[in-house]
């Protein structure tokens, strides 16, 4: 581990080019071995080494400060939301599914332009750009790795852009942790109100409902569900279900025939079956 005199010593004795074409360029066309170009603000492009580039990228990574299922679970205590722990699961499901969608946009637009792209910070992890009394404080209360405060940009202004914190009234100077926890939490329950919406438009079980709205909310296709094989020793035998019976002409009867013999004849009306008129007197 290099000391700062030492890394100031080595830092003084780079030479510095206005581009990266320029820096490829005094050596031959490629970097030495073992270096790899970098940007330094102010000063241009030079090679750094491996070895820093390494640690350089360990400090950062020590420094992002993700946010935590804890944070989530704490602020769903303070207001009062029910089951704080369920709710927290969710969140920060929903903050890593915006960060991965924002790490797929800068690879469809590295993939379209030909350009590379990066996840920027708007503010910028490291804070020594601050006051020396501000700077324990933005620590504090930076929103650092969280899927509110990065964007995608071209590598080139990335760069450019170093670790300089945006200035007042521009996008993002406001940004804090706890702004960024709030906004995840309304963006989580968007997000449940629209699966319990889906849950009760589906007629099937309650589980399968659950997961069936949540894969259309998030775009994933849906799992069939693998079917049940039969065993020979299971305690519940399917139950057998008999084919349909087959009408043919020999379980019909014939029809029956209608015929002179089993019809009596009409009767006959004569004078002798009508009684006379009655006759009536005139007194």
């Amino acid at each position: 581990m290099k000391t700062f005199k030492e890394f100031l010593e080595e830092a003084a004795t780079h030479k510095y080019y206005g581009s990266s074409e320029e820096l490829l360029k005094s050596n031959g066309g490629k970097p030495p071995e073992g270096h790899s170009p970098t940007y330094r603000k102010k000063l241009g492009w030079f090679f750094i080494s491996d070895e820093d580039k390494k640690a350089s990228q360990k400090r950062r990574k020590e420094r992002q400060n993700p946010l935590t299922k804890q944070d989530f679970h704490d602020y769903a205590a303070r207001n009062l939301i029910p089951n704080p722990g369920e709710f927290a699961d969710i969140a920060i499901d929903r903050e890593h599914h915006e960060i991965k969608r924002k790490e797929s946009v800068r690879d469809r637009r590295k993939k379209k332009f030909g350009v590379p792209y990066h996840l920027d910070h708007i503010q910028p992890i490291s804070q020594e750009q601050r006051r020396k009394e501000h700077r324990q404080r933005r620590y504090a209360i930076a929103p650092a790795h969280s899927a509110k405060n990065l964007r995608v940009i071209s590598a080139k202004s990335n760069l450019e852009k170093e670790d300089t914190p945006p200035r007042r009234g521009e996008r993002g100077s406001n940004f804090t942790r706890s702004g960024s926890i709030k906004s995840t939490a309304d963006d989580t329950h968007r997000f449940i109100r629209r699966l319990d919406s889906l849950v009760s438009s589906v007629q099937h079980s309650p589980a399968e409902r659950m997961a069936r709205a949540y894969d259309r909310l998030t775009g994933l296709p849906p799992e069939k569900p693998k079917p049940k094989k039969q065993t020979s020793d299971s305690s519940t035998p399917r139950r057998r279900v008999p084919p349909p019976r087959k009408i043919s002409s020999r379980n019909v009867p014939p029809p029956r025939k209608i015929s002179s013999r089993n019809v009596p004849p009409p009767r006959k009306i004569s004078s002798r079956n009508v009684p006379p008129p009655r006759k009536i007197r005139n007194n």
